[in-house]
C-alpha cells in the first residue's frame, strides 16, 4: 500500500506552523496522518520510498468473450490464490476498445479482460502466466516484455480529459467475522445494492 512506503511528510498544523513528521521526527503526528484520523493538518509534501523495478517488465492483456465470464472468473479466482506476489492480475469487464491485436469484429463487443504485470524476471513471469490464456476461448492477447514506464502509461487514453463517467459509484462494503452470518450479510448487502440505484451504474464488492 502507498502508506506503507511513506517516509515523511511536510505539513502545516492548525496553528499555522510548518513541520516535518516521520518515524524519527514528530512520530505521533506521523502515525496520525497515516490513518489515525482526520483534521490534523494540511500536508504540503510527501516523501516516499522507492523500489527497484524493471526497467523492463512482462505485461499484457488477455481478452475473452463476456459470455464466458463465469468460467473465466472462476478460473481467475483459483489462479490468484496461488499467484506469486510479483504477479498482479486484475479483471475488467467492458466493451472491447479498438486494440490492434483484436479482430475488427470484436471491437465494441462486451468482453472480459485479464490485465497483468510481472515485477520479477520476465522469463520466470512467462511460466507464471502461461495458463492465463486457457480460461476459455480467447478473442486475442497481447503479451510481451516492455519498459515499465510504457505499461504504467498504457491506460492513460481511457482517462482523457472530457471523458464521461458515472458521477457516483456506490461500494457496498460488507464485512463480518462469523461464518454463521454469511447468508444474512450477503443478503442485506445485495438487497441494499438493489434498492439504491440502477444496477448498471454500480459495482458490488463482497
Amino acid at each position: 500500500m502507498t502508506v506503507d512506503n511513506l517516509i515523511s511528510v511536510n505539513l502545516i498544523t492548525v496553528d499555522g506552523e510548518s513541520i516535518t513528521a516521520s518515524a524519527d521526527e514528530n512520530p505521533d503526528l506521523f502515525w496520525a496522518v497515516r490513518g489515525g484520523g482526520g483534521n490534523f493538518s494540511v500536508i504540503t509534501q510527501f516523501e516516499y520510498a522507492l523500489h527497484p523495478l524493471g526497467p523492463d517488465v512482462l505485461a499484457g492483456l488477455v481478452v475473452y468473450p463476456l459470455e464466458q465470464a463465469r468460467q473465466v472468473l472462476n478460473r481467475y479466482r483459483e489462479f490468484t490464490l496461488n499467484a506469486p506476489e510479483e504477479l498482479a492480475v486484475w479483471c475488467v469487464m467492458r466493451k472491447a476498445p479498438p486494440l490492434p491485436f483484436l479482430p475488427p469484429e470484436v471491437h465494441g463487443k462486451e468482453v472480459v479482460i485479464l490485465a497483468f504485470m510481472y515485477a520479477g524476471d520476465p522469463e520466470q513471469g512467462k511460466k507464471c502466466i502461461s495458463s492465463l490464456n486457457s480460461f476459455g476461448d480467447i478473442y486475442g492477447e497481447h503479451v510481451g516484455v516492455m519498459p515499465y514506464i510504457d505499461w504504467q502509461q498504457g491506460f492513460d487514453p481511457l482517462l482523457t480529459p472530457g471523458a464521461r463517467q458515472t458521477k457516483y459509484v456506490l461500494n457496498v462494503h460488507a464485512r463480518w467475522d462469523d461464518a454463521t452470518e454469511d447468508q444474512t450479510c450477503i443478503n442485506w448487502s445485495r438487497d441494499f445494492f438493489t434498492a439504491t440505484t440502477p444496477q448498471q451504474e454500480l459495482m458490488l464488492i463482497l
